[in-house]
């Protein structure tokens, strides 16, 4: 009996890690940057450029960050005004909540299912 309350305690210690994110529009006022504090953000730009940008900081009308390029962070530079869309990524909790749940359930159900099952006898006996 230990040994299938240890397996159980150990699935649900594997899937409690489970977390999801999700893009979510970020004004691009200062007041909203400094609520936020995003460590990277998916900007859309008026052309039609998309960039994300590592360690974003808003100065005055100007976006600044380190873009990834061969394996090298290239600072860049955006003005505000050709920034059609800023989004930044957030924890989706309650989506992370249900995939937990759902992870968990799925796990525990299978470990109880292994810990009960038994094989057939197959002691028959033979008569000739």
């Amino acid at each position: 009996m230990n040994i299938r309350l240890t397996l159980c305690a150990c699935a649900l210690a594997a899937t409690t890690g489970c977390v999801l994110h999700k893009y979510t529009p970020l004004p691009l006022t200062p007041e909203a940057w400094a609520a936020t504090h995003p460590k990277h953000v998916r900007v859309l730009l008026q052309d039609g450029t998309r960039l994300t940008l590592f360690d974003p900081m808003l100065a005055g009308d100007t976006l600044r960050g380190d873009r990834i390029r061969h394996d090298r962070a290239l600072p860049t530079r955006v003005a505000t005004r050709d920034v059609l869309l800023l989004e930044a990524r957030r924890i989706d909790w309650p989506m992370s909540i249900g995939v937990s749940t759902l992870v968990a359930g799925a796990t525990v159900g299978a470990v109880i299912a292994i810990a009960n099952f038994r094989l057939p006898d197959f002691n028959i006996p033979m008569h000739f």
